[in-house]
């Protein structure tokens, strides 16, 4: 006959180990659940990267809503998640904004694209406050409404000027504030007086992208490591509206090099090309 012993030792070993978690049945370690989510994350990022690099905005709009949707398990993982999410909907707002095709204007809802990129600046810099990125990328963006509304500089204007002048104070050491400095300021650029002052700015930016680029090859840094093709691009498109077409022709080679995809790259070499044909 079993003793009552036995039995309740027999009892708590079964609860005991029913209770335990088991990799058998769908429950691997957390460890492995960061690193995979880790890696559909760095995967979503490197798309995103690489449709800004080409210029399409559609792409561009699908791989941030599908990043969007992917886990964080960790706060690093949150802020490189943030830091793509701004980046991807600064570039659809300032590619539909000044895009050579009007008709793209009407394929995207630019409130709804305004929103989101808001939404992520300004929760990346809750995350990250001296990112200098998402200062810049909010300068830029303020300024752009400013020229739509002129009103709006009352309310605006302070924001704009809080967030330049933080991220000034990475001009020295990010390609990126270079870059977008000149955005801010190369649609207003008229003359070529003011256009050969933006060189000054892109040319900056490209050394630093070089800095940046050897020290942080692509696929190793994805926090960083976006707007190099987009600085070639309007170091070409600047020399082309200033007449040196050798130079410009040249930069959109880089450009085109960089993303073969790029028809706004592929369309500058034609131009150029028939212009110094005709010299």
């Amino acid at each position: 006959m079993i003793s009552h012993k036995l039995i309740v030792l027999f009892l708590i070993f079964t609860f005991s180990s029913a209770s335990r978690p088991s990799e058998t049945v769908g429950h691997p370690p957390k460890s492995q659940v960061a690193k995979d989510y880790g890696e559909s994350i760095h995967s979503k990022v490197s798309q995103i990267r690489e449709s800004i690099d080409d210029f399409d905005i559609s792409k561009i709009l699908e791989n941030c809503q599908e990043l969007s949707s992917q886990k964080t398990e960790t706060r690093k993982l949150e802020k490189l998640q943030s830091q793509w999410l701004t980046a991807g909907y600064f570039n659809i707002y300032l590619l539909v904004k000044h895009s050579e095709d009007s008709s793209q204007s009407n394929d995207f809802d630019l409130n709804m694209i305004y929103r989101e990129f808001m939404d992520h600046a300004l929760g990346l810099i809750d995350l990250d406050p001296e990112n200098s990125d998402a200062h810049a990328m909010l300068s830029v963006v303020y300024g752009l409404r400013i020229s739509e509304k002129p009103i709006s500089a009352f309310r605006l204007g302070p924001k704009l000027m809080k967030h330049r002048k933080k991220a000034l104070q990475a001009i020295d050491r990010n390609p990126r504030i270079s870059l977008l400095e000149a955005i801010s300021r190369i649609y207003r650029s008229k003359s070529n007086d003011s256009r050969r002052k933006l060189l000054g700015l892109l040319l900056k930016a490209e050394e630093l992208f070089k800095e940046e680029r050897k020290s942080s090859p692509v696929g190793k840094s994805d926090d960083r490591l976006w707007g190099y093709t987009m600085n070639q691009l309007f170091l070409a498109e600047t020399y082309e509206k200033i007449g040196n077409h050798l130079l410009a022709l040249n930069y959109f080679n880089n450009a085109k090099q960089l993303s073969p995809n790029m028809e706004r790259a592929a369309k500058g070499i034609d131009r150029c090309k028939i212009k110094l044909i005709k010299r």
